[in-house]
């Protein structure tokens, strides 16, 4: 499968889904939501760019979004950084 699909099709936070089984979602980083509760203000700037040109503001490489997560050991309590950021197709 192309990589570059969910862009394609409008399956990535903010773009209008180009398929009867899309739903539209809103702008910026979908890991606002349980499980994650990740209140990052990583692609706010995505709803800016939207209001002012109605296109795909997505660069040519993004094909998804990622949450990493930094910690000490496995356990989630020893989290020390969480960040959203657009998975490359490279």
């Amino acid at each position: 499968m192309d990589p570059l699909m969910l862009k394609l099709f409008g399956y990535l936070p903010g773009q209008e889904p180009k398929t009867l089984l899309g739903v539209a979602t809103t702008p910026g980083q979908p890991y606002n939501l349980a499980p994650w509760k990740y209140e990052g203000i990583e692609g706010q700037e995505i709803d800016e760019i939207q209001n002012i040109i109605n296109s795909n503001v997505y660069d040519g490489d993004v094909i998804d979004w990622v949450l990493l997560s930094l910690r000490i050991t496995p356990a989630l309590s020893s989290t020390v950084c969480t960040k959203a950021a657009w998975l490359m197709k490279d």
